[in-house]
């Protein structure tokens, strides 16, 4: 099963990137992405597959390093 690892934006910024979304479909560009029901996000990996626990751990190790 494919994972992926997204950062998503707050909801001021959310609103901006989809306006600009709807901008570019009425001009004609694409209306693939309003359409598409996804929320704005960067995507910092994607997986083919992935053990979900360890996953989780090797993400908290740096910040329980830090403690």
């Amino acid at each position: 099963m494919p994972f992926a690892v997204e950062m998503y934006f707050d909801p001021a910024t959310e609103a901006e990137i989809r306006a600009l979304w709807n901008s570019l479909a009425q001009a004609g560009v694409s209306s693939r992405l309003p359409d598409s029901g996804s929320r704005p996000h960067i995507s910092l990996a994607v997986f083919q597959s992935l053990d979900p626990a360890r996953f989780r751990a090797e993400l908290q190790a740096p910040s329980r390093a830090n403690s």
